[in-house]
């Protein structure tokens, strides 16, 4: 609602369901201009990012804004040049690793390019597939 206030010429479909890549076809049907991505979870967002490659739907993509606190230095950009951020860069490697390297460029992502002033968990590496 808040966003139809600047803009009243979308038509917002919200989906209020937990993605998974079983129900991609269900979820991002009908030929989104964008889809909006503000998952957390590590797999549930490459899930979501490489059903959009797939589908070569446009995409933005919230980025870790963890440990950080100036929003002057909040960035859009596609997510191939995204800096100091620690989850972009893990995505990144993901997505090049289940061949969806070329279709990054499509990815916009929002982030943070300010340095995080305390030390964040690690993102476990070998957990995931």
């Amino acid at each position: 609602r808040h966003l139809l206030e600047f803009a009243p010429w979308c038509q917002i479909d919200v989906r209020v369901a937990m993605f998974s890549a079983d129900h991609a076809d269900e979820l991002l049907c009908g030929n989104p201009d964008y889809v909006l991505d503000c998952i957390d979870d590590i797999k549930t967002k490459i899930d979501l990012l490489s059903s959009c490659c797939e589908k070569k739907l446009r995409v933005i993509s919230s980025m870790g804004a963890g440990a950080k606190a100036d929003p002057t230095r909040i960035h859009i950009a596609n997510l191939d040049d995204v800096v100091e951020d620690p989850l972009a860069s893990r995505i990144r490697w993901q997505l090049g690793k289940a061949k969806y390297g070329a279709s990054i460029r499509k990815v916009e992502a929002i982030y943070c390019s300010e340095k995080p002033h305390m030390k964040l968990l690690p993102l476990e590496l070998s957990n995931e597939n």
